[in-house]
């Protein structure tokens, strides 16, 4: 079994686009793809760490972003980034080896055509854990986008 197997390690992301009134204007479900130095640091969060790479922080950051390059594992970072937050409360975990990260990108906040999205340890977005690209969602300035991302781990 390879370590990005979905079996293993499976992520989607529920993208639900608002209007100033908190009508859904859009709502998609997409899968993605797991980013292998995301991995790396998955082991070191698991293992701890110690040294020059310590104990790393948790993946609690959303970014999206405007590119259409499609995801590979490759990946270190967002295609065209223009915006991030921290999530909006505590992770939930509604299952054995399930949890959920949900961010809200408010109004005038990560505006255009986004197209894609990912799951990051801190703002800076220099560690990637899992990247997706989509048809592109029209986010005005007086949209919000709730941004879900579902974490599965298996055996």
């Amino acid at each position: 079994m390879q370590i990005n197997d979905a079996s293993l390690y499976d992520t989607n992301v529920r993208l639900t686009l608002f209007s100033s009134i908190d009508e859904i204007k859009d709502e998609r479900l997409i899968h993605n793809i797991i980013a292998s130095t995301g991995l790396n640091i998955v082991i070191k969060q698991i293992l701890g760490s110690s040294g020059a790479g310590a104990q790393p922080d948790k993946f609690n950051w959303v970014g999206l972003g405007t590119s259409t390059n499609a995801a590979t594992t490759n990946d270190t970072a967002l295609g065209g980034e223009v915006g991030t937050r921290q999530q909006d409360t505590d992770p939930t975990f509604p299952a054995l080896g399930q949890g959920q990260l949900v961010v809200t990108f408010g109004t005038a906040n990560a505006t255009g055509n986004i197209s894609e999205s990912g799951v990051f340890n801190s703002s800076n977005t220099t560690c990637m854990l899992c990247r997706t690209t989509f048809a592109a969602i029209a986010k005005g300035t007086s949209d919000s986008l709730q941004v879900t991302w579902d974490i599965t781990i298996s055996s």
